[in-house]
Order: structure tokens, then C-alpha cells, then sequence
């Protein structure tokens, strides 16, 4: 699985996900629901995420810093710090995939489903899990705009699910 593994979670692998997630008006879709997307790079993932994650959280820092009476300098020095100092939000056990153009990603209440590898035989391999993503901001639903979302990388756990497998036979 290693080797399958490093082939599949590179970038441009065509991946498919399904589910069943809320659509607008916060209902599950009464049918399966497909996206075909691709593996994206983690590093440029994370990139997005921070960036994004750091323009949310700008204007309450400027307000903390103005009413803390910190100077122009010295805020910007803790702010790159403070940035630097964040945890990237797709860690090693996570698969970063969608499009970069945007609007095919999985659904808030896809979370559990499969992220597969169509194979050249017509078969498919699980390459993820569902498990998160942007969420409208209506809070249901799909957020159209979010370039990626995050799958739990199977390969990561094959040992502990190849145990568990032997253990209950």
C-alpha cells in the first residue's frame, strides 16, 4: 500500500467524491451526489487556508493592538509571529483535494463518505475520508467558492485497520 499510496496523493490525481451532503435549505440531497476533483498540493493548501484563516482574524488583532496601545512596528512584529506560530490546518494524515478554479468539493454532511481513484480497470481505490471543508456561509449546504476540502488519508492507516481486520475475523 505504501507505493500505491505515494502514486495516488499526488498532485493532479483524478479523484471522485460522493455523498449525500446538505444542499440549500439545509436538506440532504435525495440522491447521491458526485464531484470529480484532484489532489492538490498540501503545501499550497495550507497556504490558502492560513491566508484566509489570518484575514478573518486581522481586524479584531488591529483592534486588540490600537486598544492595547501597541505601535504601529511592534504590531506588525507580533502579527507575523502570532501567523507564523499557527498549526497548518492540513496536517500529514489529511489529503487536500478539489479544484482551483473553485465550486467541486464535498458538502456539509459529507463528512464520513468516500474520496476514491478511478483506476484504469474500471474499479475504484479509497484514497480518503471526508473530513471537513468550507461551509456556506449560511452555515448549510456547500460553500461555492472553496477551492479544496480535507480528507483523512487512508494510507495512514492501514497497519491499525489491517489489525483491526486480523483481530475480528
Amino acid at each position: 500500500m505504501p507505493n500505491m499510496a505515494t502514486s495516488l496523493n499526488q498532485q493532479g490525481v483524478t479523484t471522485i467524491v460522493t455523498g449525500w451532503g446538505l444542499q440549500d435549505g439545509a436538506q440532504p440531497s435525495p440522491e447521491l451526489r458526485q464531484a470529480e476533483i484532484q489532489i492538490l498540493d498540501r503545501e499550497i493548501c495550507n497556504a490558502a487556508m492560513m491566508e484566509a484563516k489570518a484575514a478573518d482574524a486581522v481586524d479584531g488583532f488591529i483592534y486588540a493592538a490600537q486598544t492595547l496601545g501597541l505601535g504601529e512596528k511592534d504590531s506588525y512584529e507580533i502579527w507575523d509571529e502570532l501567523v507564523a506560530r499557527a498549526p497548518e490546518p492540513l496536517t500529514e494524515n489529511l489529503i487536500c483535494s478539489g479544484t482551483f478554479e473553485g465550486g467541486k468539493t464535498s458538502c456539509n454532511g459529507d463528512s464520513g463518505g468516500p474520496l476514491v481513484v478511478p483506476l484504469e480497470d474500471g474499479g475504484y481505490i479509497q484514497a480518503g475520508i471526508v473530513s471537513w471543508g468550507l461551509t456556506a456561509l449560511s452555515g448549510y449546504g456547500c460553500e461555492e467558492t472553496a477551492l479544496f476540502s480535507a480528507y483523512t488519508d487512508v494510507s495512514k492507516f492501514v497497519p491499525w485497520l489491517n489489525e483491526v481486520i486480523a483481530a475480528n475475523p
